[in-house]
């Protein structure tokens, strides 16, 4: 299945609007959980990223898509740091996710040159 990126800036009046339809999901912690361990029935599981590391928690950030409607929602959640922390996926917070949309982005990175 293909995606489309869509380009766009918005100015304080769009912005304005565009906030009003932002949609959040909120979804049971099986159904999170069985989005995590591969069950691509109603959504599909885009990306799974670590982005912070808390003393005793590894944060998570994780982009699903929703089948029937091609919509994007991005979540988050923390799994124990070590083996000493028994902290799963939404164990103290419920799986609640915010609609997101794709956005092309360039990076300009700078690398070392061989001599």
């Amino acid at each position: 299945m293909a995606h489309g990126l869509i380009h766009f800036s918005l100015d304080k009046n769009r912005q304005f609007w565009h906030n009003a339809f932002i949609m959040k999901l909120t979804l049971t912690r099986d159904e999170a959980l069985a989005i995590l361990d591969g069950d691509r029935t109603t959504y599909v599981l885009i990306s799974d990223d670590i982005v912070d590391h808390q003393r005793w928690s590894v944060v998570h950030s994780i982009i699903i898509e929703r089948k029937s409607d091609n919509k994007f929602f991005r979540g988050w959640y923390n799994v124990g740091a070590t083996e000493s922390q028994d902290e799963s996926p939404w164990e103290y917070d419920a799986p609640v996710f915010d609609e997101v949309i794709p956005v092309e982005k360039t990076i300009i990175e700078y690398v070392k040159l061989d001599t």
